[in-house]
This record gives C-alpha cells, structure tokens and sequence, in this order.
C-alpha cells in the first residue's frame, strides 16, 4: 500500500499504485544499476516505469556499463524499449509480485498460474532454449511453408507500445517479429491502438505479428472466450485492409492472462510449421522457437 507520504495520492493505492514517490523510484533504479547484479527483475508492474525512461533520456539517471538483463511486463514494457534500442537484453515475463506463487498474498487476478520458477529457469541457463505452440490467425499463418528464421521477437504490451509512438523508443517492426498483448481492455478500445500501431509504421516490414493474451476488463473469462476469436480475427483483418501481408499467430501463455511464460525479446528466434496427428487426422500449428 502506498500509505507513505511521499508517494502521488498517497493512502489510494486502488486509484493509483505507486509505492513511493518519483524521486525514490529513480534513487532505486540507479542503484541497481550500480550494483553487480547481472539482472534487474521489476518488483511490481503498472506506472511509473515511464519516468525512469524519461530520466535516462533527459541524463538523471547513468546507464552502467555492464548492460543487465531487465525482466518484467505490462509497465515494464516502457523499459524494455528503450533497452532494445541499445542493445540491452530484455525478457517479457512475470514481476515478482504477481506469480501463481505470490497470488494467495497479493490477491492479484492476473497471472495466476505464471510461474517465477520458469523465469529462474530460463535466465540460469536450465532452459537454453524455449519453443512454445502458436496457433495460426490468417490465411498467410496457415499455409505458411518456409520457416521464419534469422529475426527477433520484439514488442510488449499494447496501451505502453502506442503510447511510445513518434518518440526515439517506438516500436520498430521491420524484419521482425511483432509481439502484443493487453492488459484488461474492451475489445474495441484493443482495435483503437492497434490502429495506431498501423498507422505510425510499426508493421512496415514485419515479418510476422504474435498476438498473446487479451482479456476482459471485468475478468468475465467465458464471456471473453466468445470473444476473442472476433477480436483477433479483426485485428488480422485491419493489417491486410492496410496493405500490410504478414503472417498472424496467436499464443494465450504471454502477458495479463493466467500464464505469461517468459518470452525473450531481442534475442534470435523462429517460427515453424509443424504437423501434428489428431484422430487419425491431420492439422498444422506453428511453433515459436527462442
């Protein structure tokens, strides 16, 4: 709770969550900077991480030398664009407070069953690689025959990317993999910045787009089941609408849902076609490869 002084709107944690004041959040991130950790792991998304980019840009805030890996999601994403764009090592993934580990504690209903383990895993060398199922959205998707190889995965969350747009840290799609997802939204309020997206440039080049998760605002999940499926085919609709033909997938482990497995950004990655048997018959899914 952010019953301390400093913090904005002190005592109304429900309305707005900082846990300590601007200046503070700056001295912290500076100081693991500092530090010989080779990792900076986000205690907890949401704001603020916005400013901490705006500091280092304005020269508040000194970048060591040694460049860590920064893991977290959602508010995090405002950080890892800014250290795609110099060459630092990111991984989208869970914060430490919102875990199937810690969610008995924070009570938090995103990211319930995301496991901390697996990040542990995948930043210690126990997973040296990483391959999860894609289904694919469009036509492209479904008959792609040659694998995509030799490009990157970069993106994050949706609201966090749009907003970045036309400044030194936008998202650039070209000759990789665009990945996106959302924290609770309305599906039209999704297809608003999505649009934005297309009309700033961000899939000029792409080579692919990844959608991940997309939720209900109001956690309805069998409602939003019904959902979905409109929303993603439509988001796949407005790219062609706009001249842009790439192949769309979809993954529901990465981001605001139950799972958010970690997913490296920036980092060589592909995606493959593969078949597999069912019921004596035959279908094809894509696997992405990090």
């Amino acid at each position: 709770m952010n019953n301390e002084q400093s913090a904005p709107y002190a005592g109304h944690y429900d309305l707005m969550p900082y846990g300590s004041s601007d200046d503070k959040r700056l001295e912290g991130f500076q100081a693991s900077l500092n530090s010989d950790a080779k990792a900076i792991w986000i205690l907890h998304g949401g704001q603020g991480c916005e400013k901490i980019v705006n500091a280092i840009e304005k020269g508040k805030i000194t970048l060591s030398t040694n460049k860590k890996l920064i893991i977290g999601f959602s508010g995090v994403t405002n950080l890892h664009l800014y250290a795609l764009k110099n060459g630092w090592p990111c991984l989208h993934g869970p914060v430490g407070t919102i875990s199937k580990e810690t969610c008995e504690i924070t009570q938090s209903p995103i990211n319930t069953r995301a496991s901390l383990l697996k990040v542990i895993e995948a930043i210690t060398g126990k997973s040296p690689s990483l391959t999860y199922s894609l289904v694919p959205i469009n036509d492209i998707a479904k008959q792609l025959e040659v694998p995509i190889e030799n490009t990157t995965v970069v993106g994050g969350c949706l609201n966090i990317l749009i907003s970045h747009a036309g400044t030194e840290t936008s998202l650039t799609g070209k000759g990789n993999i665009v990945f996106i997802e959302e924290q609770p939204e309305r599906p039209e309020r999704v297809e608003t910045q999505f649009m934005g997206l297309i009309r700033s440039g961000t899939f000029k080049n792409a080579k692919a787009l990844m959608l991940g998760s997309f939720i209900d605002p109001y956690f309805n999940e069998e409602r939003f089941e019904i959902v979905k499926p409109i929303l993603l085919a439509r988001l796949a609709k407005m790219l062609v609408e706009n001249g842009i033909n790439i192949p769309v997938f979809h993954g529901d482990n990465f981001g605001h849902g139950a799972f958010n497995d970690p997913l490296p950004l920036g980092t060589h990655a592909h995606i493959i076609m593969t078949p597999i048997k069912w019921n004596s018959c035959q279908r094809r899914e894509s696997s992405l490869n990090n």
